[in-house]
């Protein structure tokens, strides 16, 4: 599990399932926006009950995707976002390492998004 200021709350949640950007993995649906008033980033991870109908590997899960988390935020500190991320129903029978390559590849994907995006504006 990662720190209680680095999950992202009901209030914010919906905040960013409405107003966020969204890209897709093999493993992932991701809901993202950069954040203007918080100095870290916020993560949440929704495994939804169609995708895997037992609470215990729902949680089983979720923890290996806040392991895979926790090993990348203390690299993350250069921009803030608020991201949800959204189990597929192809995450059921994936390995931890499995699980932590996808999450960094879809971390690389939202931060190189922001750099091009800003790129843009320049």
């Amino acid at each position: 599990m990662i720190s209680k200021n680095q999950r992202l709350g009901r209030k914010l949640f919906a905040g960013v399932w409405k107003g966020g950007r969204r890209i897709t993995s093999p493993l992932f649906s991701v809901v993202f926006v950069q954040n203007i008033d918080f100095t870290s980033n916020r993560f949440a991870v929704v495994v939804p009950k169609k995708v895997v109908s037992s609470a215990v590997n729902r949680n089983k899960i979720r923890r290996r995707v806040y392991g895979g988390l926790r090993k990348y935020i203390s690299l993350l500190n250069s921009t803030s976002f608020s991201i949800i991320l959204i189990a597929k129903s192809s995450m059921a029978d994936k390995t931890y390492k499995e699980v932590v390559a996808e999450v960094e590849k879809v971390l690389n994907k939202i931060f190189s998004l922001r750099i091009e995006k800003g790129a843009d504006k320049a």
